[in-house]
């Protein structure tokens, strides 16, 4: 049976509860329209399925939906596995999770763990696949709310900002999100990615400005469907980001932030339990 726009019924609601659930959030009216149509376009770009089919791809969602934990499966799980490239290790000096939100997987860090199992959703992993498999994906997307409050998790001077990721939504409509560079005292440097372009402006940041953990440096910004924040992690003084392809060596400027996120967490979150 085909599947396209202007489809209607129980099979279509079923499917838009299922983008939801695994953050391409979009009603669950039982409408095939055009932002379920973009839900599924963006989920086919994160997980490498360009090119696939809409019954195929219907059935790939269904089936990362079924195989998702439960939160406390997420809080419970062992570490996360050792992809060749360095771990970005936590210091004094972080203090704040990256994003106020009320979304309800707010504190979710996904990952693979060291017996291979997926931990919360596996395409927003570090090292999940993107680009039809092509390249890597270099950082952790944190689930938050188009408008959220980005905030610095430790105290250092803005490096760069620029246009991030940009395209059009099926009713013509156009979208750009951003990445904000941020040179840690603690010698790190993170990519506040995917927040709303020049959202800094409002709140007096630019590139040599000094900020402080616990301020706020950006809003969220909204893809073709879906909001998040993408966290990457990089050494002393980069100031773009990274590719990481397929059958190459990892660029020397990455680290994996998933030990960092998740120690972080622990010590806000969860020694408060």
């Amino acid at each position: 049976m085909a599947m396209k726009q202007g489809d209607r019924g129980e099979h279509i609601e079923r499917l838009q509860q299922s983008l939801t659930q695994l953050g391409y959030v979009v009603a669950a009216d039982g409408i095939f329209g055009p932002l379920t149509n973009d839900a599924l376009e963006e989920f086919a770009q994160d997980n490498g399925y360009i090119g696939v089919d809409t019954l195929a791809l219907v059935g790939y969602v269904l089936e990362q939906t079924e195989t998702l934990p439960e939160i406390d499966d997420v809080l419970g799980s062992r570490p996360p596995k050792y992809h060749g490239v360095p771990f970005s290790l936590i210091t004094h000096g972080a203090k704040c999770w990256p994003v106020i939100t009320d979304h309800e997987n707010a504190h979710v860090v996904s990952y693979v763990d060291d017996i291979r199992r997926n931990v919360g959703n596996r395409a927003r992993a570090f090292m999940s696949k993107r680009n039809h498999g092509k390249r890597f994906h270099v950082g952790v997307d944190l689930y938050c709310n188009e408008g959220d409050p980005v905030i610095s998790v430790e105290n250092g001077k803005v490096l760069n900002h620029y246009t991030f990721v940009k395209g059009t939504r099926s009713d013509g409509s156009t979208y750009a999100v951003a990445a904000l560079f941020v040179q840690n005292d603690s010698g790190s440097v993170i990519n506040y990615g995917e927040v709303e372009d020049r959202s800094w402006t409002y709140l007096g940041v630019e590139p040599g400005s000094k900020v402080g953990a616990g301020q706020q440096i950006a809003y969220v910004g909204k893809m073709r469907v879906s909001s998040m924040l993408h966290f990457e992690m990089y050494t002393r003084g980069t100031m773009y980001n990274q590719r990481y392809y397929v059958r190459r060596n990892p660029p020397p400027q990455l680290y994996d932030p998933t030990l960092y996120l998740l120690e972080l967490k622990r010590r806000i979150f969860d020694d408060k339990i």
